[in-house]
């Protein structure tokens, strides 16, 4: 499985998003989701997006 993510890593992530556009955020945010779910499997980030729904123009 992959490695998890320390809460500073999340933090740091998090307030990079904050500061770009509302348009860019929402994106990121669809990004960093897949990543951190890919700490817990193997499934690619294709894969990942398409069972949650999250949209292939994120991967």
């Amino acid at each position: 499985m992959g490695s998890g993510f320390t809460s500073s890593q999340i933090i740091e992530e998090v307030t990079e998003i904050k500061g770009n556009t509302k348009l860019k955020r929402i994106s990121d945010i669809r990004k960093l989701y897949i990543k951190f779910l890919k700490s817990f499997t193997d499934l690619s980030n294709k894969e990942i997006a398409n069972l949650h729904e999250i949209g292939s123009s994120t991967v």
